[in-house]
């Protein structure tokens, strides 16, 4: 994602990805991956603290809106998704050693392993948060948070790799 039309583009084909295809997918009544996360975790480094917040509340609040979780649940995906994006720069410290700073961070340069252990920790902080706002009970947060966290990292891995450029 290096334009702005291409940070749109992505923008937009997240949510509609969510919201028309994973969505309709629940396995067991437990895992529903959120690909939409992707869009956070990778916006350009370069970009400002406060686009990345607005841009996270944002995809979130389209998702609520498209998955109806807004008049249900409330803005479940805004809150987690603004959460995810105003700590996105405490993960990326976590992985990134040698540049100075953020805006020095190449996502293209990371080894696999820290690319992993950047998603991990992302998608676990975000889902966790997701399924806690619903208002599950503890046991079913946990296993939600699990199962649904392992198939979105999953995914996310394997769609990184593929579209990277």
């Amino acid at each position: 994602m290096k334009t702005n039309n291409s940070i749109l583009f992505c923008f937009f084909g997240n949510i509609i990805i969510q919201i028309f295809i994973l969505n309709q997918f629940l396995f067991s009544n437990w895992i529903n991956p959120y690909y939409y996360i992707i869009f956070i975790l990778f916006l350009p480094t370069r970009k400002s603290h406060l686009f990345i917040i607005l841009s996270s509340f944002l995809i979130g609040l389209f998702i609520d809106i498209g998955v109806g979780t807004l008049s249900s649940s409330g803005p479940i995906h805004a809150l987690s998704s603004l959460f995810l994006g105003y700590f996105r720069p405490k993960y990326i410290k976590l992985i990134s050693i040698r540049e100075k700073t953020l805006t020095d961070l190449n996502f293209d340069n990371l080894s696999f392993g820290r690319i992993l252990i950047y998603v991990f920790v992302g998608v676990i902080f975000h889902h966790f948060l997701l399924f806690i706002f619903s208002g599950l009970s503890f046991a079913n947060i946990i296993i939600s948070t699990i199962l649904s966290s392992f198939f979105t990292i999953l995914i996310i891995i394997f769609s990184y790799y593929i579209f990277k450029k």
